[in-house]
């Protein structure tokens, strides 16, 4: 099952996170279009995501659940992408929340490959079937 050919993938640079999430999607898609943010200042990343056109938003979120958070902003601002967050709350609590705030999907740390790799395609497929592909 192919993945998303375009992933915004969101997080603080140079991070673990992005490096390791850059690589499996490498992995799993030869013709992927993976695309980090160049910034964390949110108008100019509203600014990326446009231009860019992603199929998925993947969130690093150092604290989700701050009223100024960059994910409440995001999933304000792009309501028609699904964002899968990928945090360190990890209790049901806390995953209620963040699907409650509009996040489509939950990654927690530590990092699970193979839930990953099976949201990825789950959303994946989601955007593949929004597009008429």
């Amino acid at each position: 099952i192919p993945v998303a050919k375009h992933c915004f993938l969101i997080g603080q640079k140079n991070s673990l996170f992005q490096q390791l999430v850059a690589s499996l999607l490498t992995d799993m898609a030869d013709d992927l279009d993976l695309y980090e943010n160049k910034t964390v200042n949110f108008d100019s990343l509203l600014d990326e995501i446009k231009e860019v056109k992603p199929d998925i938003i993947l969130l690093e979120e150092e604290a989700p659940f701050l009223e100024n958070s960059l994910m409440i902003h995001l999933l304000t601002n792009v309501p028609d992408l699904p964002v899968i967050a990928q945090t360190a709350y990890a209790s049901d609590k806390d995953r209620n929340k963040i699907i409650g705030c509009g996040c489509d999907d939950l990654v927690t740390k530590p990092f699970d490959v193979k839930l990953f790799k099976s949201i990825l395609y789950k959303y994946s497929e989601q955007a593949k079937a929004k597009k008429g592909n």
